[in-house]
């Protein structure tokens, strides 16, 4: 069974998405809808502490790549 914590917080304008664990197809969606949550409240800046991820599937890396996408289309 797979197991991801993912923690979001924003301060000044710096979103920290903090994720444990596997970064795959079924993790990746709720921690996009979270990043897409915040978004809404401004930050400028989303940095990404994968320092004790497991591994990363690239349906992860593609989910960053379509939620900068949409970011950009709908400011």
């Amino acid at each position: 069974m797979e197991h991801t914590l993912t923690i979001i917080g924003q301060q000044d304008g710096v979103l920290v998405v903090t994720a444990v664990g596997i970064l795959d197809e079924k993790t990746s969606p709720p921690i996009f809808a979270q990043i897409l949550k915040y978004t809404h409240e401004a930050p400028q800046i989303v940095v990404f502490d994968l320092s004790v991820i497991e591994w990363v599937k690239t349906a992860f890396l593609n989910g960053i790549i379509e939620v900068h996408n949409y970011l950009v289309k709908n400011g």
